[in-house]
Formats: C-alpha cells, sequence, structure tokens
C-alpha cells in the first residue's frame, strides 16, 4: 500500500456551495458495501438503485450538475500521465461530462445503470450502454482509464477490466457533501493491488487518480 500524494488545489472553490449534510443519505451505505462489502449487491438493490436514478433523470440537469466538472478536468491534466487507449465511464448519466472526456480519449464508451438517465442523453458523443457496473459487459485488461464521477466503485470489477497500466479517475464533485461519497483513502483501502495515488480538489469537488504499480 503506497501513501497517497496530496497536490495542492489550484482551482478554488467557487460562492454558492449548498449548505447540506448527506452524511446519513442513503446512498452512502449502498456506496460503502458496493466497494467494501460486494456481496451485499443483490439484483433488488441494483434494481432499486436505477429505479430512484430513473425518478431523478427528468431533472437532472436542473439540479446544477453541469456547472462543476472543474474536479475530472483537473484530475486528468494534473493526475499524471494517462495511458493511451479506451476509457470507461462508469455512470454517465445524461451525459454531462462526456464531452470534457472526449477532450482527452478518442475512444470512450459510457455506461449506467439506469434506462432513464441514458435516455436523456441529447448528443450522444459515444457509446452508450445500459448495464449494472457489477458486471461490466468489458473484456478483460481492455480499459486504459476508468472514469468514475459520482459512481459507485465495485473494485474487482474495474481491476478486472483495467490494462496493467491503466488508471482510475474517481471524481466527488461536491467533495465530502455528495451522496455518492469515498474519500481518497478509502477508495485507496477498496481497491485490490498494489497503487500509487494522486489526489487533490478542484471546486467543490476533490479526486484521486490511481495508477497500478507494476
Amino acid at each position: 500500500m503506497s501513501p497517497i500524494t496530496y497536490i495542492e488545489r489550484v482551482i478554488p472553490e467557487q460562492s454558492g456551495r449548498p449548505e447540506v449534510d448527506n452524511s446519513k443519505h442513503p446512498m452512502r451505505e449502498v456506496t460503502f458495501n458496493a466497494a467494501f462489502h460486494p456481496d451485499s449487491w443483490t439484483q433488488q438493490k441494483a434494481d432499486q438503485v436505477a429505479q430512484a436514478f430513473d425518478a431523478l433523470a427528468p431533472t437532472w440537469e436542473e439540479r446544477g450538475h453541469a456547472r462543476h466538472v472543474s474536479p475530472l478536468i483537473d484530475a486528468i491534466e494534473r493526475g499524471g500521465t494517462i495511458p493511451d487507449g479506451p476509457a470507461l465511464e462508469v455512470g454517465s448519466g445524461t451525459g454531462i461530462v462526456t464531452p470534457h472526456i472526449l477532450n482527452h480519449f478518442d475512444n470512450v464508451i459510457s455506461i449506467d445503470i439506469a434506462k432513464e438517465m441514458l435516455s436523456q442523453v441529447k448528443s450522444r458523443l459515444a457509446p452508450l450502454v445500459r448495464c449494472d457496473s457489477f458486471h461490466l459487459p468489458i473484456r478483460d485488461k481492455s480499459i486504459a482509464a476508468a472514469i468514475l464521477v459520482n459512481a459507485l466503485l465495485f473494485p474487482h470489477e474495474i481491476d478486472r477490466v483495467l490494462t496493467q497500466n491503466g488508471v482510475i479517475i474517481w471524481v466527488n464533485t461536491l467533495g465530502s457533501d455528495t451522496p455518492i461519497h469515498l474519500s481518497a483513502e478509502s477508495v485507496e483501502n477498496a481497491m485490490p493491488g498494489n497503487w500509487s495515488w494522486m489526489a487533490s480538489g478542484a471546486d467543490w469537488g476533490t479526486w484521486v487518480v490511481l495508477r497500478r504499480l507494476i
């Protein structure tokens, strides 16, 4: 296990941050269990999560999610060298951050568990796949970068699809107040194998980039 390297924040926090306390949000337990107790992820749980996000889909972009892509861009630009190859966008939702991912990757696959989220995508810039990321329809060792912005982490499945020098980009756009939240240390502890780590924050969010130690 390698220590996490925290680098200085260069994009300051904007004004208007919501005053929220999501420490007891129901998705917190789901997020933790997905990362550390995969046996808790049943078909019933997957259906519940899909239905919850289906219900949110029609008003998703009205909630201001498009305003805060800074943590993702910062992670890609300052998180170290990203290998060439396909990128997997996990939990792509309505495609808000997909264009920003495509600025850095030529080949992107976007997946989400919620049918209605995918139906709201206005510009189909990347292939869209509806699937449960507990069972990714992706070949072993075929993905150079797995990008998770406010998305559930299933460590062994992400580890399976990454190339030997692949990276994981984990972003919480509202930092520790994000409903689907794991700290950099928790992401480190969840992933199997040995990795190097770099973490920082931008605007309201936080990010960590994980790189497998070969």
